[in-house]
């Protein structure tokens, strides 16, 4: 008889991504998360057999479908899921180590890609406001040439009469 191989413990999670299955992106939601594989929801799902690559805020993932329904399906993936950071914890290996907060806990990944989000918004409010600045500017020097010009025309016809 043959062995059973015994399944890889699953994590339920809820986690939005974009995948790419040889077409366009597509928006997906990771259901569960296992150390080899994962399960996936999506407008369609993906035929079986089919490489995907699923783009999370930090991380990259790619697989190949082993089995499709009609919108969910599982992939094996290339290498090991990042289990711990994709649940926004540290893996019980980064517990006794890495950055520690006042408060004694390591940052999740989900605080990280805040603070990053974070960090892109602020830097496309200082580009705008340094745009709008620009714009102002270049306008301000547009309106004193064309005053001048008008300026030096009223000048030249009240002398000419």
């Amino acid at each position: 008889m043959g062995k059973v191989r015994q399944r890889d413990e699953r994590h339920s999670v809820l986690i939005r991504g974009r995948m790419r299955a040889g077409g366009p992106m597509v928006d997906v939601c990771i259901r569960n998360v296992s150390k080899n594989g994962m399960m996936l929801q999506a407008p369609e799902a993906p035929e079986r057999g089919t490489f995907v690559e699923v783009r999370l805020p930090d991380e990259t993932v790619v697989g190949q479908v082993v089995w499709a329904s009609e919108r969910r399906f599982g992939i094996r993936t290339r290498d090991r899921v990042p289990i711990w950071r994709l649940m926004g914890r540290p893996s019980p290996v980064e517990r006794g180590s890495g950055p520690v907060s006042r408060l004694g806990m390591a940052p999740s990944s989900v605080a990280i890609a805040r603070s990053r989000s974070d960090a892109r918004a602020t830097g496309r409010i200082t580009e705008f406001l340094f745009l709008a600045l620009g714009v102002t500017l270049i306008a301000g020097f547009l309106a004193l040439a064309g005053y001048e010009a008008l300026a030096g025309l009223t000048h030249q016809i009240t002398t000419h009469l």
